[in-house]
This record gives structure tokens, sequence and C-alpha cells, in this order.
């Protein structure tokens, strides 16, 4: 279902300091998460949406 508005909230994660992206975002799918293809160039940040379709960025680890 499309959302009417958007949010301006903006939630960004980081995976744990000794963490990576990826297995971050597999940890997150697991838990309901999704995986959202924007066409984007940066792979530092990963673009996903919650299971309620709220978009929030993954990041690599710091």
């Amino acid at each position: 279902m499309p959302w009417a508005w958007q949010s301006r909230h903006r939630f960004v994660l980081t995976p744990p300091g000794d963490g990576d992206q990826q297995t971050e975002a597999g940890r997150l799918v697991a838990l309901g998460a999704t995986r959202l293809d924007l066409s984007q160039t940066d792979a530092s940040v990963m673009v996903m949406a919650d299971p309620d379709g709220r978009e929030f960025r993954l990041l690599t680890a710091r």
C-alpha cells in the first residue's frame, strides 16, 4: 500500500563496529525488512524498508 504522505523522519542504521553491511542487511531481512533497489550508485548506502513499507538507510560500518 503506497503512503499518501512522506515521513519527515529518516532512520539511518550502521552495523556494529565489528560487523559489515551485508551481514546486517541479512539480519534485518530475517526480521522482516526488504531491500529496495533504487538504482543507487553509492555502495556504502543500502536502502531498505521495514515490514510496514517505511524506508530507512543502512550504511557500511564506520
